[in-house]
């Protein structure tokens, strides 16, 4: 998965929010340019889900991102902790799910609204992939971060996307 914003916007958005009861596996993420925080985990239970596997993080990417783009997972405390004391920093970057980083190897044109290019120019930088699920419907080869094999020449959206002016 590769998740892009415009950081420059003026409206506080994040990468992700998960809420209670929500399972999944998410590996080889890249995120940036989200201006408020990159995922936010909240509700009760949370602890449960990530201690029983239901919800698994690694390989995660962020860049750009957060109120403070070197610290995309801020401290919830008092009237903003939505999840009961959970530290989302703690468990994806205190236990290497995930990484802030430097470059996310992806073109300046990547927020351009009417022509995007989401082909990465190069890998990210020091974060190794995770191991894709095998006997899935996922692409089994798959060893980079991101939706997008970087220097594809002919990625897998090819044909399926437009961006149409306003």
């Amino acid at each position: 998965v590769t998740l892009i914003a415009d950081r420059g916007s003026q409206r506080a958005h994040r990468a992700m929010t998960i809420r209670r009861g929500s399972g999944g596996d998410f590996r080889n993420v890249l995120i940036t340019g989200f201006n408020n925080e990159a995922i936010d985990l909240r509700g009760n239970g949370l602890a449960h889900l990530v201690a029983n596997g239901t919800l698994k993080f690694s390989g995660i990417a962020m860049h750009a991102t957060g109120v403070h783009p070197r610290t995309p997972l801020p401290e919830e405390r008092g009237e903003q902790d939505d999840d009961d004391g959970f530290s989302e920093a703690a468990f994806l970057l205190g236990q290497g799910r995930a990484r802030v980083v430097s470059d996310s190897g992806l073109p300046l044109q990547a927020t351009n609204a009417l022509q995007p290019v989401f082909t990465p120019e190069r890998s990210v930088p020091n974060l190794a992939p995770s191991a894709v699920a095998q006997g899935e419907f996922w692409n089994e080869g798959a060893s980079y971060i991101g939706a997008v094999r970087p220097q594809s020449r002919d990625p897998w959206f090819t044909g399926w996307t437009a961006f149409p002016p306003d």
